[in-house]
């Protein structure tokens, strides 16, 4: 009876070890299927493998938030210290400037990537340069004063003249609206072509 028992022990054991085999087998082969299946549906190109880290040389945030001011004009200055970024592939400083406005510049060069005032790389117009342009527009020197308003959502030099008249120009130097004191009619220049 003994001898009856360890012999059903020994074959319970190894009927046990074979189901657990099968099912490891199984398991593998269900897996590798699957991975099979993955490669066969994805695409064609393999992923290339991932890049070695690329050192920069980087400039001062600082640096990189005087040049977003500089570059905004309108008397901005940035609010907080400016965090590296990737702006469409290249490394850069996001410049948080007053007014909720964000510029970007170039973390190795320190040269402007994206002025928010202009939509592009370049600096917008010193005051003077608006002044200026104001004045020439009117072929009046007489200016009263200047500042910055919004003008269709977004910030424009106003310049006034003793006369009463007002020239808004936009942060690339253009004239897009005239208001003339002796004028019924106001130009608004944003939309056409005339300068």
């Amino acid at each position: 009876m003994k001898n009856l028992v360890h012999f059903l022990a020994i074959v319970l054991l190894v009927f046990s070890i074979a189901i657990l085999v099968g099912v490891a087998q199984a398991f593998q082969l269900t897996s590798s299927s699957s991975s099979n299946s993955f490669v066969q549906n994805g695409p064609t190109a393999t992923p290339a493998p991932a890049a070695a880290p690329q050192v920069i040389d980087v400039i001062d945030p600082s640096l990189a938030g005087q040049t977003a001011v500089q570059a905004a004009g309108f008397s901005e200055n940035f609010t907080s210290t400016p965090n590296l970024v990737n702006f469409q592939g290249t490394v850069a400083y996001q410049v948080q400037l007053k007014g909720g406005y964000i510029a970007y510049v170039d973390a190795a060069s320190g040269n402007m990537l994206y002025n928010p005032f202009t939509g592009d790389a370049t600096a917008t117009v010193a005051s003077e340069k608006a002044i200026q342009t104001a004045s020439q527009y009117l072929n009046n020197n007489s200016i009263y004063g200047w500042g910055v308003v919004l003008y269709q959502q977004a910030p424009v030099y106003e310049v006034g003249f003793i006369n009463g008249d007002v020239v808004l120009v936009n942060p690339h130097g253009q004239v897009v609206y005239v208001q003339q004191a002796n004028s019924p009619s106001n130009r608004d220049l944003a939309s056409s072509d005339d300068h």
